[in-house]
């Protein structure tokens, strides 16, 4: 059922019928698109399978008749550019070339073609050859369209248990990790509510954690929303010319009492093709991550340059915080992983946040990396396309 194995099968198989042949299998996809795999015979390179190419069905005229009359057609002076080419025996428009289209056919529907031709000295087919290869094209059709239908029920049973996984994530994330805010949130509420004598000198301390727990909390729903439409395979992107700055800007003026910010960046910063919000995401987790793994000294610089030979703006936000230790650096991106030291150990979270950062920027055709020394501090940098 493995359909690339059986179109291997189908091809040695006829070049061992056919002597002097070279083939090309072409299976049929959605929207006029085919995936076509080119084989040369043993009288030319032992078995050569090229690469697995992608072809558009109307720009063959080749297979336009045997697609429309569903039989074997023997065509002549075809320059295909379907089938490969043989260096030592290139052929030429003058000769009369002899190309044998077979389409295959599952259940009335078309799902591929064999195109076979012959390049000895005998170049034309017989009807015995025709005949078996039409045999063996009725045969590899059904075997093509099951094993196509296979290949959709495993895409489809893995698409489940990402699903699944997903269920059991999300059910973690809101059995623990939105229990504990809320559980800190009820307990200063019960203070407020005894009277204002328990709350005269801490009142501002209680409404900053609360405000804290809040944001952790809304953090952490938008991170789950985030992670189900990409485990979901789905990130829908709204993209525009965007300024850079202005989502750097709006989050330091969030963020400015939590640490120092500088600005490395130089005058008319071109702008980048991307989605406003998602972009805004991107930069507030990596802020959030700089503030959360530093000290109360900590500073963060924003730096930004274009790469004109790239096509990108590369962003990066540098700290001086903890650092992370060079065996974790290849783990950082994966789901619900965290550093596993003494700083990170007091440190909330739920390993979610770099993921999603990842995923979001690969998304705009984007990369992200990370350069980062113990105690030292860390600078992650990530890199969008220019706009235009």
């Amino acid at each position: 059922l493995e359909v690339n194995s059986i179109i291997d099968r189908l091809a040695y198989r006829l070049m061992e019928l056919i002597a002097d042949s070279r083939l090309a299998v072409i299976q049929c996809q959605e929207q006029e698109k085919a995936t076509l795999k080119r084989y040369y015979s043993k009288a030319s390179i032992e078995n050569k399978n090229y690469l697995v190419l992608t072809i558009r069905i109307p720009d063959h005229p080749e297979l336009t008749e045997p697609s429309i009359s569903r039989k074997a057609t023997v065509m002549y002076h075809v320059d295909s550019s379907i089938l490969p080419r043989n260096v030592a025996d290139q052929l030429k428009s003058t000769e009369t070339t002899p190309f044998l289209v077979i389409p295959l056919i599952a259940k009335e529907v078309l799902v591929g073609f064999i195109v076979v031709n012959k390049f000895g000295f005998r170049r034309s087919f017989s009807d015995k050859e025709v005949g078996i290869c039409q045999a063996l094209a009725n045969l590899a059709s059904i075997s093509l369209q099951n094993g196509s239908l296979f290949t959709q029920i495993n895409a489809a049973n893995e698409q489940l248990k990402r699903l699944s996984n997903l269920k059991t994530d999300l059910l973690h994330i809101i059995s623990h990790d939105l229990k504990s805010p809320l559980t800190v949130i009820s307990g200063y509420a019960e203070i407020l509510l005894d009277g204002p004598e328990r709350v005269a000198e801490n009142w501002e301390p209680i409404l900053q954690e609360i405000i804290s727990q809040t944001r952790m909390m809304t953090r952490l729903i938008e991170d789950t929303l985030a992670i189900s439409k990409i485990e979901s395979g789905v990130i829908e992107l709204s993209l525009e010319d965007v300024d850079v700055l202005y989502p750097i800007e709006n989050l330091v003026a969030i963020h400015q009492h939590e640490c120092t910010f500088k600005k490395d960046v130089p005058p008319n910063l071109p702008k980048v093709r991307a989605d406003k919000l998602r972009l805004h995401e991107i930069l507030d987790n990596l802020i959030t991550n700089a503030i959360k793994y530093s000290d109360a000294d900590n500073e963060i610089t924003f730096s930004a340059a274009p790469n004109v030979e790239k096509g990108c703006l590369v962003i990066s936000i540098k700290d001086t915080g903890f650092g992370i230790p060079e065996s974790e650096i290849p783990n950082l991106f994966k789901k619900f992983y965290r550093i596993k030291n003494d700083a990170s150990r007091r440190i909330s979270g739920t390993g979610l946040g770099l993921y999603i950062v990842k995923q979001m920027v690969e998304a705009h055709a984007g990369q992200i990396w990370v350069q980062s020394k113990l105690s030292e501090g860390s600078t992650f940098s990530f890199s969008l396309p220019l706009a235009g």
